[in-house]
């Protein structure tokens, strides 16, 4: 498993993409923040995974609010593509939690190579029969 600490504001995803004529693009904004992200995870010698992954994040926040979670996720997954993994579509499980006032604003990012992804999980259903 992998862990990348990043510390400071995380922009929603309405943010980082603006809209023109020719479609969506990643505005300056966002290519500022993609490149503070890949420096960090770089510096924490984060490796590039091939296979399916499973992503855990710890949103933190000093104030309540500042944002829905699932943008903040959005971005962070864009933000790695080609960094910790080569591209977002191999995510294939994702847990996020949002804490806060927490001691600092950022996020605690675990990044888990699934070594076989086709292995049979139980269901809820069959979890269900269990009980």
């Amino acid at each position: 498993m992998q862990e990348i600490v990043f510390e400071g504001h995380i922009p929603s995803v309405n943010h980082i993409y603006s809209r023109s004529q020719y479609g969506t693009y990643l505005n300056d904004q966002g290519k500022k923040f993609k490149t503070i992200l890949g420096w960090t995870a770089r510096k924490q010698k984060v490796k590039k995974l091939t296979g399916n992954v499973k992503l855990y994040f710890e949103w933190h926040c000093v104030k309540k609010g500042q944002g829905d979670l699932d943008n903040k996720c959005k971005v962070i997954q864009d933000g790695l593509n080609g960094i910790a993994y080569i591209d977002d579509k191999q995510i294939i499980e994702l847990h996020a939690k949002k804490i806060q006032f927490s001691t600092f604003d950022g996020v605690l990012i675990r990044i888990e190579e699934l070594k076989d992804a086709n292995e049979k999980r139980p269901t809820t259903k069959e979890q269900t029969k269990k009980r």
